[in-house]
């Protein structure tokens, strides 16, 4: 159980404000005056809820590194309605995607984030960091249609290559991430990149 002020679930998300100004059900534990409310969560999600929602002076903020932290806090955001800790979850996905670009592509996509979905594309054009995984949790959680449009992302981002690369006559040695800078920024650039057009 946790025992929290109501006044700080209510400034936080409009879903605890729109709850506690509705009537509560009496409890059957006559001894306390606190109102009890079960929710589906567990305790892993509540505790992770209640640490983005107290003040900073009281609860530094949760550091994401792993990706089922990413996503709890994307689905509590999601759900009760609070944008910094959607925006926490996007920030920390971003950074994820330098690590494992089409798993979180993929959580990108799911709750469209365009920032980290546009990170997650662009990372996953690094033949350095993509790799070949198939049983991922995460696959199963987005259509086909999702990496169909990272595919098709990729063979336009390829296919501007050949106009952006140096001329045959060039005898110098070009890295992949000067060829990654010029393509973006003569195709993404130039595009709109979100969650519906890669």
């Amino acid at each position: 159980d946790f025992a929290v002020y109501r006044v700080i679930l209510r400034l936080a998300s409009p879903i605890f404000a729109d709850m506690f100004s509705l009537p509560q059900p009496c409890t059957p534990d006559t001894t306390s005056e606190r109102p009890i409310i079960t929710m589906s969560e567990d305790a892993v999600s509540l505790r992770l809820l209640l640490r983005f929602c107290y003040p900073r002076s009281r609860c530094a903020e949760p550091t994401l590194i792993e990706i089922m932290d990413i996503k709890r806090t994307a689905e509590l955001a999601t759900k009760f309605e609070i944008e910094f800790m959607r925006r926490s979850a996007e920030t920390a996905l971003i950074a994820y995607a330098e690590i494992m670009p089409d798993v979180a592509y993929a959580v990108a996509w799911r709750f469209r984030y365009p920032r980290a979905l546009r990170a997650a594309a662009t990372n996953s054009l690094d033949p350095m960091r993509a790799e070949d995984r198939i049983n991922v949790a995460e696959f199963d959680e987005v259509p086909a249609t999702s990496f169909i449009t990272l595919h098709r992302f990729h063979s336009e981002v390829f296919r501007k290559i050949e106009g952006i690369l140096p001329t045959p006559e060039y005898n110098g040695s070009i890295s992949f991430n000067e060829m990654n800078y010029h393509v973006l920024d003569a195709f993404i650039g130039a595009n709109d990149v979100g969650p519906d057009c890669i």
